[in-house]
């Protein structure tokens, strides 16, 4: 069964089976789905708008959907591509809970990705907010560790330290903070690409505009323990007393 370009309202499906079904662009508006079962075939282009989805038991892949507005997502797993593969979703308004693994979000140009989200119910398993003011999502306490509130402020002392260390003679050091370097780019270029800014070839260009950020990159969860070490080496580097306290988790 195949279902194409196919918008449902105000509709309350109860353990509803989607074994083998393919979705390409479905809309859910004002819905209530609980406890879907059975593994869906391709699928691609969902959304969720004002609608309450509950305990599937299959996981999603983090490139099915389209749109979560207005929405609940209860006991889901999200399984993406990467941390450094931001999601194409707009997610906004809308709360999650379960897990997110290997997900990536990216602020955009048009709209505030993920204003009014809320994931404190949700493990973060290799996420990252990139460019995103981390005032507009509200996190677990484990995870609000890893914010730091005026990103702009130390960016540049942790560029500064990157930048050295890629020249390090050590390749464990020299790999971690091309890590870094790769993060903090992309993260800079989204923050500055939804201000209308431009970077210069020494400097992130930051301004009070990027708000707290999220550092990802101390919260690996695949990365080998070696790596993690040279990781918080060299943000302690920067020695700024707000990094502090999620160096020593």
């Amino acid at each position: 069964m195949e279902l194409h370009a196919v918008r449902y309202d105000d509709r309350t499906f109860d353990e509803p089976s989607v074994d083998n079904i393919n979705f390409s662009t479905v809309r859910f508006e004002s819905c209530t789905i609980t406890r879907p079962r059975g593994k869906p075939g391709k699928v691609d282009h969902i959304a969720f708008v004002d609608t309450d989805l509950s305990s599937p038991e299959f996981g999603f892949r983090a490139d099915w959907l389209s749109t979560v507005t207005g929405s609940t997502l209860r006991d889901v797993v999200i399984e993406g591509r990467g941390a450094q593969f931001p999601i194409r979703a707009r997610v906004l308004d809308s709360t999650i809970t379960g897990e997110l693994r290997n997900v990536g979000f990216g602020e955009h140009y048009r709209y505030d990705q993920l204003d009014g989200v809320d994931l404190s119910g949700c493990k973060l398993e290799n996420v990252s907010f990139q460019g995103i003011p981390m005032e507009r999502v509200k996190l677990s306490p484990e995870d609000e560790a890893l914010v730091v509130e005026d990103w702009a402020s130390v960016a540049s002392d942790v560029y500064s330290v990157v930048r050295e260390a890629m020249d390090s003679p050590d390749q464990k050091v020299e790999y971690a903070a091309i890590e870094i370097f790769d993060a903090l780019s992309q993260d800079a270029s989204l923050s500055r690409s939804s201000n209308g800014g431009f970077s210069s070839d020494d400097s992130l260009d930051y301004d009070e505009s990027r708000g707290a950020r999220y550092v990802h990159e101390l919260a690996f969860t695949d990365k080998p323990e070696w790596f993690m070490d040279v990781i918080h080496a060299l943000y302690r580097k920067v020695g700024d007393g707000r990094l502090v306290p999620f160096l020593y988790r």
